[in-house]
């Protein structure tokens, strides 16, 4: 069973809680080993569903595409959720761009506005919690990228050489979950390929296929036809 945000020991005291949508999916392992490297505890809202909706309806101020309205609700829980002392909402002004050839790697300006939106809604100090945003540009040099980190580092008390251990850590803890997706891919394509299955494959960003809340039950529907 899940052990309470308020029964866990951390650094501090200090448990971050991080909201399962937009770049959740894709960016979640590195930075849970980056706060876990650093003695943070990390818990996360409820993924999507009716629930979370729900609680984004009591808040949202726009008319945003559904993924952005579950991170209204995602908040909103976390913001419940006893023990949780900050909620991780980065500003991803640039990405690391996959093909080395491309010159940008640009998140949906909602996914880069969404911190600054949802600060415009929520009082953390209500609630006794704080936001954690750090404005950060992945696509410029390591040495740069660090820097960055230093600086959203020094916010948490962490001293210079702590976090580029724990930067360390979630590089590699963010390449070991890119390797696995990959064997597992190319895994499912050999079977396929030796049994004689045919297979769909659904192109869309992460947090569309991959939250069950989302994907509308696609992937089961498609499933059920063979």
């Amino acid at each position: 069973p899940a052990v309470p945000a308020a029964a866990i020991k951390t650094r501090d005291g200090r448990v971050i809680g991080f909201p399962a949508g937009l770049n959740f999916w894709e960016n979640f392992p590195f930075w849970h080993a980056f706060f876990n490297a650093a003695g943070f505890e990390v818990v996360t809202s409820r993924t999507s569903d009716k629930h979370i909706l729900d609680l984004a309806k009591q808040h949202l101020n726009i008319d945003p595409c559904l993924p952005m309205k579950m991170m209204y609700g995602m908040v909103a829980d976390l913001l419940q959720k006893e023990g949780v002392t900050d909620i991780f909402l980065p500003v991803l002004l640039e990405l690391k761009p996959f093909d080395p050839a491309s010159k940008h790697a640009s998140p949906c300006p909602q996914v880069t506005g969404a911190p600054y939106a949802l600060k415009g809604v929520f009082n953390p100090e209500e609630h006794g919690k704080r936001f954690l945003s750090p404005e950060l540009d992945l696509s410029v040099p390591r040495e740069e990228i660090l820097e960055q980190f230093e600086r959203f580092g020094a916010g948490l008390g962490l001293p210079r050489g702590e976090v580029r251990r724990a930067f360390d850590a979630a590089e590699r803890a963010s390449e070991d979950f890119s390797k696995a997706q990959r064997a597992e891919g190319a895994k499912v394509l050999s079977e396929m390929r030796e049994q004689g299955q045919k297979g769909v494959v659904f192109l869309s960003r992460p947090y569309s296929s991959l939250d069950g809340g989302l994907n509308m039950g696609v992937p089961r529907e498609v499933r059920k036809h063979g």
